[in-house]
């Protein structure tokens, strides 16, 4: 695997309202807020539950905040090196890729979630992922939105299940 890097746009929060895609999934799931963000620092729970997730790295240590680094590894070697630009425990949390590890892959590419506690120990997640994909991708998008609505609603169910098969190990 190459250790070049290309740089992506760096956007910020107001990317999840106006990217050029822009998918949200929602998914109640029965676990607390506390344990949720654990697995979220959990450097080995992504791959558990985000199919296309092989490795990641945190590369800034704890505790996590604004301006936190990590190193995701997904399918076919794509790397995404990530910046988190909000980092609020239990309730809130975004990124962004600063670089990729191929070239004409990505425009931009974020992440933000949102955890509302339902009580009884269930919470209530919204992912946005906004994106802007470059090259080949950047016309498969414009047919395939439906398809990968699908897929990342497919993923919030896989950490659904995740969670509500392994959450109790997270405190």
């Amino acid at each position: 695997m190459s250790d070049e890097r290309y740089e992506t746009a760096k956007v910020g929060l107001d990317y999840f309202k106006n990217a050029p895609y822009l998918f949200r999934s929602s998914v109640n799931i029965r676990c607390t807020p506390q344990q949720l963000f654990a697995s979220f620092e959990d450097a080995n729970a992504w791959p558990a539950w985000a199919m296309p997730i092989t490795h990641v790295e945190w590369t800034s240590p704890q505790p996590f905040g604004v301006g936190t680094t990590r190193n995701v590894t997904m399918l076919g070697n794509l790397v995404g090196y990530e910046e988190f630009l909000l980092w609020q425990p239990c309730t809130e949390m975004a990124f962004r890729f600063n670089q990729v590890n191929r070239k004409d892959v990505l425009v931009s590419f974020g992440e933000h979630y949102l955890v509302t506690d339902l009580g009884n120990g269930t919470v209530n997640l919204v992912w946005t992922v906004g994106m802007e994909p470059a090259g080949p991708g950047a016309w498969f998008m414009k047919i395939s939105r439906p398809l990968v609505a699908w897929g990342l609603q497919w993923t919030l169910g896989g950490l659904k299940k995740y969670m509500e098969a392994h959450g109790s190990k997270y405190r």
